[in-house]
């Protein structure tokens, strides 16, 4: 049996027409897999059952990470046998499923963002777990998952639950502490405060630049092999990251929800405006550069001595040490915020959730798995090998947990892995707000559009009226 659940769209007389220009209502029903809850002892008399799991990891950590969970899964449950496949990144991987939604070929387990799972409800596949999550014999309480996470996967439709926060992280503002304690830059926590410690700090780097050896003498940091004429103090690496989460901590709005297969921009706002106007100001002043300009997807790609400090992933924290190679020490902190009435930090990282293709045994070895995956123990090993965060608070308040967030690292990268868990752990869950950017259909196409919008005001020389009308007029279905 299926459920179905009725969305009301906008059906336009063309392409192009808006709402309240002349289109008309229509009502569109989708399908919900339904799901029979069949007993472990029916799923164990039936011999080996094997299901497939598509994930979209490609660095060997993580890789590792994930194969010594799954070696420990079949070790409990030695009557599921996992195949686990890497489609080589979260868009290759969801654009692998909905090619596979058509033949009925898709796996049984899956990882993925709110926006690609908005896709596969659309495509009537992707298997609601509330029936798992309240039996007796199987069930799990989803109060111990921290609730931003969960607000994610019960966000798509109301009343359904569309998988489990998985591997959970968020950004971290990764500095030069050599440089900084030398110096007596104080570590900002604010944006306004972020302007003056650039400022100090492009000032220090000009007059180092012009010594013959280019070394500071205050810090003992070679600066010989810096292009000052690419030196910005300040980068962000992901630039739709930045512009989601400076609307939102400049008091705008990015997108609203409508349902799950419609959503709006909200973007092209005041609020948004005068962000970028400080974005433009930063860049002008030399003090802001997106790696864009160092032609690069990372700032740390660019040299260890082109920037003092960066936001970037926490899983990715460690890439900055790595930078450095010894040169000087990185610090972690959190991201800086525009006032304290917007502490806002954005949720990132997948879930994991379950695809209509199989049987009732396929499917009771998939809900096993996740919640194997998703469980306390299994869940904090797992975010400490592969640099994410635990996705519970019994997985945080885990022996093994603590014991990493109380150990002491041996290398500098690990020590950048560490640090951005006590960000989390000690700063973000007590203080900062989390959130996440409403999922519907298409949301990961406003994403990439705006995306591209602070590079183009910046190393691209757009004006602020200009890049906002390029990216208004490339998204005509969410307006």
């Amino acid at each position: 049996m299926k459920k179905r659940i009725t969305t009301l769209v906008l059906a336009s007389v063309l392409a192009t027409t808006l709402v309240g220009c002349g289109g008309s209502s229509k009502e569109i029903s989708y399908n919900i897999p339904d799901v029979n809850v069949i007993s472990v002892d029916t799923l164990k008399a039936a011999g080996t059952t094997n299901i497939t799991f598509w994930h979209s990891f490609t660095t060997t950590a993580v890789e590792d990470a994930l194969a010594t969970a799954l070696a420990s899964f079949e070790k409990e449950y030695p009557y599921i046998k996992v195949e686990a496949v890497s489609k080589g990144g979260y868009d290759n991987l969801k654009s692998a499923v909905t090619l596979e939604i058509p033949t009925g070929n898709t796996p049984n387990v899956v990882i993925g963002y709110p926006d690609h799972f908005s896709e596969y409800i659309a495509g009537e596949v992707l298997v609601p777990l509330d029936k798992y999550i309240a039996s007796k014999e199987v069930g799990i309480d989803v109060s111990d998952y921290y609730s931003s996470y969960m607000a994610e996967v019960t966000s798509l439709v109301d009343g359904y639950t569309f998988g489990l926060p998985f591997n959970k992280s968020t950004e971290v503002l990764s500095y030069n502490k050599t440089f900084f304690d030398a110096h007596n830059l104080k570590v900002p926590t604010t944006w306004d405060e972020v302007k003056d410690v650039a400022q100090k700090s492009y000032d220090i780097i000009k007059a180092v630049m012009a010594t013959e050896s280019k070394i500071d003498t205050v810090s003992g940091i070679d600066f010989s092999s810096c292009d000052f004429s690419k030196f910005y103090p300040l980068s962000y690496d992901a630039a739709a990251n930045q512009f989601i989460t400076y609307v939102q901590q400049w008091g705008g709005t990015y997108t609203e929800l409508e349902s799950f297969d419609k959503g709006h921009i909200k973007f092209d706002s005041t609020e948004t405006r005068t962000m970028l106007s400080w974005v433009s100001e930063m860049y002008t002043d030399h003090l802001f550069a997106p790696p864009a300009v160092w032609e690069q997807s990372y700032a740390n790609n660019a040299g260890a001595f082109q920037y003092v400090m960066s936001v970037g992933s926490s899983a990715g924290a460690q890439y900055y040490a790595t930078a450095a190679n010894g040169a000087y020490e990185v610090g972690v902190a959190a991201v800086p915020y525009k006032d304290a009435d917007h502490k806002y930090v954005i949720q990132q990282g997948t879930n994991i959730a379950m695809l209509a293709n199989g049987t009732d045994e396929q499917k009771l070895a998939s809900w096993l798995l996740i919640k194997y995956l998703t469980s306390s123990e299994v869940n904090a090993e797992f975010a400490i090998a592969a640099g994410y965060y635990p996705v519970s608070k019994s997985a945080t308040a885990s022996t093994v947990y603590q014991n990493f967030l109380n150990s002491t690292p041996d290398t500098p990268a690990k020590a950048s892995t560490l640090a951005a868990a006590k960000v989390n752990a000690e700063v973000y869950m007590t203080e900062y707000k989390s959130y996440f950017s409403p999922a519907f259909v298409g949301s990961s196409e406003v994403r990439t559009v705006v995306g591209n919008i602070i590079p183009a005001i910046t190393v691209s020389g757009q004006s602020i009226e200009d890049a906002l009308k390029d990216a208004v007029s490339q998204l005509p279905n969410y307006q």
